[in-house]
């Protein structure tokens, strides 16, 4: 029998950065994979790995019932059409619609949660909304996987799915060949790195505060910034304006949009993420995987890669007092001790995040979805 593996995603770039192994490695042993998302520079790669395309169109940062119901005939046109064998939903929306198109055409599926995002880090009408789409799409999937136990307990704890589909990986993993150990340099300016969409529950605004703070208080301190600017999320939106004067007076070192990150990790002394939370952050698995002391939130989806002391610092969300506290202590620690922390980031990428892990772990449930 023939197997075609569809996947959807928000944007194509998710996709293609945070799925390309695992998809290299579904075209390397199914008939065929097809790709269902919207289209970006990065659908071109996609079809360059061998994936048919199919661009759709969503609007992911609102509930809209007309583009919503669309989204839902867009899915149901290009999966009647394709006759998938099984589909692989990451992400919101391709969640939501994917999975009740599937479930009206009788085709298995599988879903991501890649985390919970705004959503319900700002409860409103529209999280109650969102609880009710997930209980009605996700009774059909064959297996719901979720990237941290807090988010796991949540759905289940709001009966939004059964506990025999519910199922847990460590994030999208880390290719701990690509993203080798570098080593830590003595440099002249010490550098925190944070990458992240600038968006409020990314921690962007206190790290923006801190690198004021501190940059006053030491003028040896580089503090970077790589990520864009998302005016749509109406619910955490930075002005452009605000990221631009930060830069324009040096406080920060701005960089919009990279397509290799591992320079700007490698070229640094401390990877930051002050999320309020995510689903498994994969820039803290790069970053540990390099070999880099990690501050971050003790969130969900973020603590999971941090052992206090061990690896790095654990701060709390929202709280400059607490980020700026975190960042003096690492930058007043020795540089051996650095070093001493970056080898441990490294030992639990390869021990707990190692992508061939997630890689199996969705062979696994793709199997026995289709010989059920």
């Amino acid at each position: 029998m023939k197997t075609t593996v569809l996947l959807s995603a928000n944007t194509s770039w998710y996709l293609h950065n945070f799925r390309s192994g695992f998809i290299r490695k579904l075209i390397s042993i199914v008939d065929q994979v097809i790709i269902v998302a919207p289209s970006d520079e990065y659908s071109a790669n996609l079809q360059k790995f061998g994936c048919v395309v199919c661009p759709v169109t969503i609007k992911n940062k609102q509930i809209s019932p007309v583009s919503d119901v669309l989204l839902l005939f867009s899915y149901l046109r290009i999966f009647f059409r394709k006759k998938p064998s099984i589909i692989l939903s990451f992400t919101v929306k391709p969640v939501i619609y994917g999975s009740l198109a599937a479930r009206l055409l009788r085709i298995p599926c599988i879903n991501t949660i890649t985390g919970l995002g705004s959503t319900f880090i700002y409860p409103s009408m529209v999280t109650t909304v969102v609880k009710i789409l997930y209980r009605l799409s996700l009774g059909h999937s064959h297996s719901v996987i979720f990237q941290n136990q807090v988010d796991k307990s949540f759905f289940l704890n709001k009966s939004l799915v059964k506990t025999k589909q519910a199922e847990l990986v460590p994030g999208s993993g880390v290719n701990l060949n690509f993203f080798c150990r570098t080593k830590l340099e003595v440099k002249l300016n010490f550098c925190f790195l944070m990458v992240a969409r600038i968006l409020k529950d990314k921690g962007v605004i206190e790290y923006l505060e801190c690198a004021k703070r501190l940059g006053e208080k030491n003028v040896g301190i580089r503090f970077q910034l790589v990520g864009a600017v998302e005016l749509s999320n109406h619910f955490g939106s930075i002005d452009r304006g605000k990221i631009d004067s930060y830069h324009e007076k040096k406080i920060i070192e701005y960089t919009e949009k990279v397509d290799d990150i591992r320079p700007f990790i490698g070229g640094s002394d401390c990877v930051v993420l002050p999320s309020y939370r995510e689903g498994l952050s994969r820039i803290l698995l790069e970053a540990a995987a390099m070999g880099r002391p990690i501050i971050t939130s003790d969130v969900p989806g973020c603590r999971e890669v941090v052992v206090q002391q061990r690896n790095g610092i654990l701060c709390q969300a929202g709280s400059v007092e607490s980020l700026e506290t975190a960042m003096w202590e690492m930058f007043e620690t020795s540089h051996e001790d650095r070093v001493t922390m970056g080898t441990e980031s490294r030992a639990i990428a390869v021990e707990r995040f190692d992508e061939d892990i997630v890689i199996n772990k969705y062979l696994m449930a793709i199997r026995a979805c289709v010989n059920r």
